[in-house]
């Protein structure tokens, strides 16, 4: 009865022995890797103003809706100018984003805004909310670019085959 005893704490040490040195030689695992950021909204590029409608490449039409939020040092007086431009660059309209609370600090403040504009035959334009305070800003934070699609008419070279033109 010893020598089986015996036998059973002997292999059961060789086992524990032999796990110890094979934990011991195997490398531990590896970290896991840290978890995607997560996705930033459609348009903030700059860190200071964020614009949630409309967001890029979507349809303006007049009158355009705006909102979104800016950090109070991009506000002056509780605003800050908007511009509307066609693909070409023609200035369609201007106007205002007004906070939507208190546009002190470096915190971010919900803003609103909307234009009326003429697009003509434009389909393409770019948005622009520009900085209004006069504190300095690092390069490109000055201007915030927002593309959008406009509702003009196709001209005769972008019109469908077969599609007449209105006269």
């Amino acid at each position: 009865m010893r020598s089986s005893r015996a036998k059973l704490l002997s292999s059961t040490r060789a086992l524990l022995l032999w796990l110890a040195a094979a934990c011991a030689a195997a490398p531990p695992p590896a970290p896991k890797p840290a978890p995607p950021p997560p996705p930033a909204p459609a348009v903030d590029e700059t860190h200071f103003v964020r614009v949630h409608t409309p967001v890029a490449n979507a349809l303006a039409k007049s009158p355009l809706h705006i909102t979104g939020e800016a950090r109070g040092s991009w506000y002056s007086d509780a605003s800050f100018p908007l511009v509307l431009y066609d693909y070409a660059g023609r200035e369609l309209t201007r106007g205002y984003a007004q906070a939507q609370g208190e546009a002190t600090g470096d915190g971010f403040v919900p803003f609103e805004a909307e234009l009326d504009f003429a697009c003509g035959d434009a389909q393409r334009g770019t948005l622009v909310l520009h900085r209004a305070s006069k504190a300095a800003a690092p390069d490109g934070a000055d201007a915030l670019r927002v593309p959008v699609r406009l509702p003009g008419s196709p001209s005769r070279a972008q019109a469908a085959p077969g599609a007449k033109r209105a006269p």
